[in-house]
């Protein structure tokens, strides 16, 4: 009997893949639906500077806040006198109005007209009556004509011989300017709800030849400490008033608060103070008086020009 060897068969041999080992991509799906947009930014556009511009609508905005501030007025020139004659110091301009709206962009067109409203020219100086100050230009946001325009706010009233600066329309009105004196100008109203405040009047010389101060050009209400934020009055004799004073804390804002010019003072055997000028909106203050021999009143403070802010988003 033949004996045959039998051995168990050799082992297979089989490679064995890890589990994570990554295998080739596979073909690209179809795209997805496009996302909902992310909010847009704030655009601002703004103008400080009188003239004629177009705002042009940025795209993917919802709602427009429009801010319009009129330019202010212009103070009055001081009288002059013959020695010991009282003289009075020119009235202090008011300032312009101020409109704040807010409109809904799809209602507006894509580009629109914007008008920044120049300030009131100053009262030049004389040698007998006082010179008035000229009315601010007004601000606008819109076509014009009719219907008016969307936003709209008038010019501050110009000083008077020795009234000051009537106040403007406008969504806030403006601030009424100091009255002009033969002693101590007047300092303008201090009035909340308004950007800019009013010139302070100038002051002027008595029938017995003592000089007055001119008056403060006062900040807006709730602006801060008067100390910071006001024109002073000119030092009597002679003294000019101070410009406007626009809001710094630390530094100078684009939107912050005005104060008017400060008055000049009245002098005697000199010519009389020059009105401080006005800024963003703010009134010019008046020009002091004068008395004496060939002697001229002081001039009165240029408005301050307006200034149109829109906002997008």
């Amino acid at each position: 009997m033949t004996q045959i060897q039998v051995y168990p068969p050799a082992p297979a041999s089989i490679d064995l893949i890890p589990g994570n080992v990554q295998g080739p991509p596979g073909p690209a799906g179809p795209q997805g639906p496009q996302g909902t947009p992310g909010p847009a930014a704030v655009n601002v556009q703004s103008w400080f500077t009188a003239g004629s511009y177009t705002w042009v609508k940025p795209p993917n905005v919802t709602v427009v806040r429009v801010m319009c501030q009129a330019a202010g007025g212009g103070g009055a020139s001081g009288a002059a006198a013959a020695l010991s004659v009282a003289a009075a110091g020119g009235g202090g301009g008011a300032s312009g109005g101020l409109s704040d709206l807010m409109l809904l962009a799809a209602e507006l067109p894509t580009n629109v007209a914007v008008t920044v409203g120049a300030g009131g020219t100053s009262g030049q100086p004389s040698s007998g009556a006082a010179n008035t100050g000229g009315t601010g230009g007004s601000s606008s946001f819109g076509p014009g004509g009719t219907p008016a325009t969307w936003c709209d706010a008038g010019g501050g009233g110009g000083g008077g011989v020795t009234a000051g600066g009537g106040a403007p329309p406008g969504q806030f009105a403006g601030t009424i300017g100091g009255v002009g004196s033969t002693g101590a100008g007047a300092a303008s109203v201090t009035q909340a709800n308004v950007y800019a405040g009013a010139g302070g009047g100038g002051g002027g010389v008595t029938a017995a030849n003592a000089t007055g101060a001119g008056g403060g050009g006062m900040r807006p209400g709730g602006a801060g400490p008067a100390a910071n934020w006001s024109a002073g009055g000119g030092v009597a004799p002679g003294g000019a008033g101070p410009a406007a004073i626009v809001g710094q804390q630390p530094g100078p804002l684009t939107l912050a608060l005005a104060s008017g010019g400060g008055g000049g003072a009245g002098n005697t055997n000199g010519n009389g103070g020059t009105g401080g000028a006005g800024l963003r909106g703010s009134g010019g203050g008046g020009g002091g008086g004068a008395n004496g021999s060939a002697v001229q009143s002081g001039a009165g403070g240029r408005g301050g020009d307006g200034w149109v802010v829109v906002m997008s988003w």
